[in-house]
């Protein structure tokens, strides 16, 4: 791995020379349209507005970019391929000059960044390369119009046929199995829709500000032959070819040839050049941290959160924290008041982070304990603990191995804990492992992210791991509606959904939405839901 990464230090040097050559090259063939069209500024005011127009589309780019990078590593996921979203985010932008390779085959290049996280880096790239262009022909064919359209459905049932193969899960039913592949499919496609919309968009703002009247239709239609003529062509981006399919498009669809041409090189300069230029740049000041992300990936779960452990409070804002901690322990004591369980009574915080919940619940008559893998959350537990003047019995130990007796406790519960928990066999072991530490007829309160809501799943999964450092983007979630098996224990049906409103809000909208917050938990729509909580009973004989 080094001795890959010792050869990639040089390689943005060849990347750079060979991104500025093809977009000279793509400069001097719009002079020429410039020139023949005579569509050259005649003045600073003309002038400016390309400027403008090239502005405009290169801020609807990044839109498009980011759109593309959450298919990418949508695709990853799907694949297998676990890595952190920030990680994912770099290996990206790196790969953005690829566009300026023949049929974009320079994305391949991702095999010598997957390495750290899969035995088939080559497969994986090659597998994410041929579902995103086939993805790509479907969109842009779409666009041209019904029978263009119809003839993109064998590529399209490709693309669902790859996707379910690569993500059968054990234990489903059919129809369970038809859904989430639907589900799959549904969101592939209208993530590759709304990726391939922007640009078409950013062409119709280009030329509302150039006061050029292009319509959605003929730019679309526009758009989608130069680019499915370019990128069939093989050469670099698409470059000339694209271009000048465009351009005759829209002068076939009523555009003066000089406006056609400024419509033109203004998209093309603002898409294509600004994601080349943008990966350049990437390559130039962003190599070094990129490279040092991708390797620090063999020890990210328990180093995460003890690096995390000292700024671990400020991740969440402190009225978003004290109520949720106030809801999930509201709701585990009516839960354990309805099983028998009053104060006295002993509880077990799996992975009790910094020891909130476990103090709070201690708070209240309960006899406490709490266990978690990170010496860093631990100690920052016991500080907590000691500031608040409270004693808490707090464990560095993991789920997989708890050191307890058996029958040890009458409630376990965790906290947005389990989605860590990302192997199988690792998953059944910590639930058998809570199973065990229980005595017979006591609960386990699980605590997990509702990922039912799709907008949620997609801030969760995506952009949450971006902005926040609490995550990092490899969580397994577990629906509501697919809790595992755990022998010599049984789910109850009745699931406990709560909390709707996004945890960015401020405490003062926060009060205001939160009557409307309870009608939804209350309504059908409660499945929605952003949290959940699941018990699990064990059996008493």
């Amino acid at each position: 791995m080094p001795r890959i990464f010792a050869r990639l230090d040089r390689a943005w040097i060849a990347i750079a020379i060979w991104t500025l050559l093809v977009l000279f090259a793509g400069g001097g063939s719009t002079y020429w349209w410039f020139e023949k069209a005579n569509a050259t500024p005649a003045g600073w005011e003309t002038a400016a507005l390309l400027a403008a127009g090239l502005l405009i589309v290169s801020c609807f780019t990044f839109f498009n970019l980011l759109l593309r990078w959450i298919r990418w590593h949508f695709l990853l996921r799907r694949l297998g391929v676990a890595v952190p979203a920030k990680s994912s985010a770099h290996v990206y932008g790196l790969l953005l000059p690829a566009v300026l390779t023949p049929f974009s085959l320079g994305e391949l290049f991702a095999a010598a960044f997957l390495a750290p996280y899969t035995k088939r880096p080559g497969a994986v790239a090659l597998g994410v390369w041929v579902i995103s262009r086939m993805a790509d022909a479907c969109v842009l064919a779409a666009f041209l119009g019904w029978v263009a359209l119809i003839g993109s459905l064998v590529p399209a049932c490709l693309i669902a046929l790859a996707l379910t193969t690569i993500t059968v899960q054990r234990g489903q039913s059919l129809f369970a199995k038809c859904r989430e592949y639907a589900l799959l499919v549904a969101a592939f496609a209208a993530v590759s829709l709304a990726a391939w919309a922007v640009p078409v968009l950013a062409m119709y703002a280009a030329g509302a500000v150039l006061h050029i009247d292009i319509s959605l239709s003929g730019g679309a239609s526009a758009f989608a032959q130069g680019t499915l003529v370019g990128g069939s062509t093989g050469l670099p981006g698409g470059i000339v070819t694209a271009g000048e399919v465009m351009i005759e498009a829209l002068a076939d669809s009523g555009l003066k040839l000089a406006e056609a041409v400024q419509i033109v090189a203004v998209t093309r300069f603002g898409t294509v050049g600004f994601a080349a230029a943008l990966g350049l740049l990437l390559w130039v000041v962003g190599w070094r941290y990129a490279r040092a992300a991708v390797m620090a990936s063999d020890a990210r779960t328990q180093a995460h959160f003890d690096d995390l452990a000292g700024e671990y409070i400020d991740e969440i804002p402190d009225h978003i924290r004290d109520r949720l901690v106030a809801r999930k322990i509201d709701g585990m004591c009516r839960s354990l008041a309805a099983h028998g369980f009053g104060e006295g009574a002993r509880g077990l915080d799996l992975g009790c982070g910094q020891g909130w919940y476990a103090l709070a619940l201690s708070q209240r008559g309960f006899q406490m304990t709490g266990c978690d893998p990170s010496i860093g959350q631990v100690c920052a537990a016991q500080e907590f603990a000691a500031a608040q003047n409270a004693e808490l019995d707090i464990f560095h130990a993991g789920g997989e191995s708890l050191p307890f007796a058996d029958a040890s406790f009458d409630f376990v519960y965790c906290i947005n804990v389990m989605h860590h928990v990302t192997g199988r066999s690792a998953k059944t072991r910590v639930l058998s492992e809570i199973r065990r530490v229980l005595k017979p007829g006591g609960v386990f309160f699980m605590h997990e992210m509702n990922v039912r809501n799709p907008l949620f799943r997609l801030y969760m999964s995506y952009l949450f791991p971006l902005i926040k450092r609490i995550d990092d983007g490899t969580e397994v979630w577990i629906p509501p509606h697919q809790l595992p098996p755990v022998p010599g224990a049984s789910w109850s049906p009745d699931v406990w959904y709560f909390t709707f409103l996004p945890d960015f809000l401020p405490r003062q909208v926060m009060r205001l939405l939160e009557p409307i917050e309870k009608r939804l938990e209350q309504s059908v729509m409660c499945v929605w839901s952003a949290h959940y909580m699941a018990r699990l009973v064990k059996e008493s004989s």
